[in-house]
């Protein structure tokens, strides 16, 4: 036999808590460390709203050569 055989009747009470979250800044940019941002490994993208992962996903798939950190799809900076 699996299980302890026990079956669920009813709820006599249900209690939800919720709290509203409003971040403190707008946006998703928080420059980097001296450390990580001297060793030119990554890429941070300047952003001002909270769509961090379609900017990352729009420079992947339009890489530039320069200015790498704007969100700027359409701009020529190649």
């Amino acid at each position: 036999m699996n299980g302890s055989g026990w079956t669920f009747h009813s709820i006599v009470a249900l209690d939800i808590h919720t709290i509203g979250y409003g971040p403190l800044n707008r946006g998703s940019w928080v420059p980097l460390p001296k450390f990580l941002a001297s060793k030119k490994a990554l890429i941070n993208m300047k952003n001002t709203d909270n769509q961090w992962f379609k900017w990352c996903i729009a420079r992947a798939l339009n890489p530039v050569k320069r200015e790498i950190e704007k969100t700027q799809i359409g701009s020529q900076n190649t």
